[in-house]
């Protein structure tokens, strides 16, 4: 009966951890979402999309820099699999799991230009680049790692 006990103990608290991790998992694919997906981005639109979505630096400070993908999260997606490769980013080499997109992505960088101001004010290029991120274990982008040049 002690067994038994224990056991079931065991199994509810494995319960208990698998849906923090998963709850994890979707909380940081719902961020890379809010922080990087927008298919309607133009590089005029820099101060009011980073402000209205509340993104900033993990201090609660203005961001200094931020890159808006403009393609469908579905699309992205498949950077994780099939539209991507691996890659090796050599200034992060603790960053597993990173993928880098086979074709190129239109997106817009935007940088901060006034952190004074109140709310922040940015500035944003467009670029048509390869674009590298990391996937979690479901196939979701949960990280922007970096565009390529190339």
């Amino acid at each position: 009966m002690k067994i038994s006990v224990i056991a079931g103990v065991l199994l509810l608290s494995a319960a208990v951890i698998s849906l923090d991790f998963v709850r994890e998992e979707k909380t940081l694919a719902a961020k890379f979402i809010n922080q990087h997906i927008n298919e309607e981005m133009n590089n005029n639109d820099c101060t009011k999309v980073m402000n209205d979505r509340g993104i900033t630096d993990y201090n609660g400070n203005c961001k200094l820099m931020n890159t808006f993908i403009g393609a469908p999260i579905g699309t992205v997606r498949d950077i994780c699999g099939t539209g991507g490769q691996k890659y090796f980013n050599k200034k992060k080499p603790g960053v597993r799991d990173l993928r880098k997109s086979r074709a190129p992505f239109n997106i817009v960088v935007c940088r901060l230009k006034d952190a004074t101001a109140a709310p922040c004010e940015y500035e944003g290029a467009a670029y048509n680049r390869h674009i590298v991120v990391a996937c979690d274990v479901k196939g979701d982008p949960v990280h922007f790692d970096r565009f390529l040049s190339y």
